[in-house]
């Protein structure tokens, strides 16, 4: 299977912010509190509003038509130097509402010459403010995409004044995960999976 990987994650472990970019108002710096145990991560702060945050342009020439996509990061966020919870099911505007995420395609045949495309998290777990969350969502890639000739990755949402601490972003061809169909029993062994009480 062709590997694809549009994005250039590891910037942060080289203290590097080439790739990454405002938009909006609002600044990025590296902080030192990665996630799942890495030592650096991005830091967007002094948002004013919920459509600022960070950008950044993604490898376009090796986009393929029905390839399914996995985009994949983790995130903290803070208020006023202290950890905020937001909450999935609120939409774009309200006061709570998590970090969101969205490609937007440069399409010359398109009516405004661009195409948006808003990945919803489909991670069923509720926020935590005392560790890194996991953004995971999926999309197909369209003819229409493999036409477009600039593309950009857009994360935003929170409130105005919501800080986002990001890390190990990623997006690849999805890979479903391998079942091991020699030994379709989970737990047979006793020694391992039974603690006696006596």
């Amino acid at each position: 299977m062709q590997v694809l990987n549009f994005i250039n994650i590891n910037c942060a472990k080289n203290n590097n912010l080439d790739h990454w970019k405002i938009f909006g108002r609002g600044d990025l710096q590296i902080i030192n509190e990665g996630a799942d145990g890495t030592n650096f991560a991005f830091l967007s702060t002094t948002r004013t509003s919920f459509s600022e945050g960070v950008k950044q342009e993604l490898v376009v020439g090796c986009l393929v038509e029905g390839a399914r996509m996995e985009l994949k990061a983790s995130m903290k966020l803070m208020a006023n130097d202290e950890s905020f919870v937001c909450d999935k099911t609120h939409k774009y505007g309200e006061a709570r509402v998590c970090p969101l995420m969205s490609i937007k395609f440069v399409v010359p045949t398109a009516e405004n010459g661009y195409r948006w495309l808003h990945i919803r998290n489909q991670n069923p777990i509720a926020w935590r403010a005392d560790t890194f969350n996991h953004f995971t969502g999926q999309f197909v890639i369209t003819s229409e995409m493999t036409a477009s000739t600039e593309a950009y990755l857009y994360m935003y949402g929170p409130s105005p004044g919501v800080d986002i601490i990001f890390d190990e972003v990623t997006l690849r061809e999805y890979s479903p995960p391998v079942t091991d169909c020699a030994q379709l029993i989970r737990s047979g062994d006793a020694r391992v999976s039974i603690t006696f009480i006596s």
